[in-house]
């Protein structure tokens, strides 16, 4: 016999019509009586699969006249059909190691040396857009500060 787990679930005192339509169709509690254990479409269609699929299957009912033309068919065995014999399983394979690739040894020789671009300096004269060598500035800016041109 399977128990009432109503008054341990409930524990807010909420009505019984209320907490049954919320939360115990939604339960799997299998030893509540309640519960929505084994009742759920995927519990009862795995439970009963072979005997709709294999022991008990539903057949045509030949007098409905609704599959007159199916019914009316002479179906005849296959002569000399047998189902296949079960093949072994494959044997796995050995692992096989890869062979492992090491890099090519680079052979040791003098770095060479790449010149080093000088440094940019502010105050060396660059040319404009017409070639002429600019001056550097007689003054520097503060940051912030306001410049007036013309």
């Amino acid at each position: 016999m399977l128990k009432d787990f109503l008054q341990t679930c409930n524990d807010k005192g909420t009505s019984e019509d209320h907490f049954v339509k919320v939360w115990c169709v939604r339960c799997l509690q299998p030893e509540c009586s309640r519960s929505n254990s084994g009742k759920s479409l995927f519990e009862v269609r795995t439970s009963t699969w072979k005997e709709r699929l294999v022991t008990h299957v539903p057949r045509l009912d030949e007098s409905d006249p609704h599959y007159g033309q199916v019914s009316s068919k002479v179906f005849v065995e296959v002569q000399g059909w047998q189902p296949l014999a079960p093949v072994a399983p494959p044997q796995p394979i050995a692992w096989v190691a890869a062979p492992s690739i090491e890099p090519e040894p680079i052979p040791e020789s003098e770095p060479v040396l790449e010149p080093v671009p000088a440094p940019y300096r502010p105050t060396d004269k660059l040319p404009d857009q017409s070639g002429r060598i600019l001056a550097p500035p007689e003054r520097i800016v503060p940051s912030g500060g306001r410049i007036r041109l013309g």
